[in-house]
């Protein structure tokens, strides 16, 4: 499944003329407030790829954890010409149409 500005790209024939790269991550900046025995500052974070980076990842608070960790190993666990990899009632429908 291509996105919307990937299909326009490959349609229009730009694709042709640009560098494809693959990137090692993606960051994010984060306002950290200061509490009574920190200052505030701006932290970078890296974004979580994987269910074990969800894990370790200062994002994201516990039960945001797990579900991001369920949902990576979902996505892994997905085949889409497997009908019973489908948990979810959304993927079903879109399968439909």
């Amino acid at each position: 499944m291509l996105g919307n500005l990937v299909k326009l790209l490959l349609k229009t024939g730009v694709s042709n003329y640009l560098e494809w790269k693959c990137i090692d991550g993606t960051y994010v900046y984060q306002w950290d407030k200061g509490g009574i025995f920190s200052s505030a500052k701006g932290v970078i974070h890296k974004v979580p790829a994987n269910d074990r980076e969800a894990l370790s990842s200062d994002l994201m608070g516990l039960f945001e954890k797990n579900r991001c960790r369920k949902f990576f190993q979902y996505i892994q666990e997905f085949n889409e010409n497997d009908a019973k990899t489908f948990k979810s009632k959304i993927i079903m429908l879109y399968q439909k149409n």
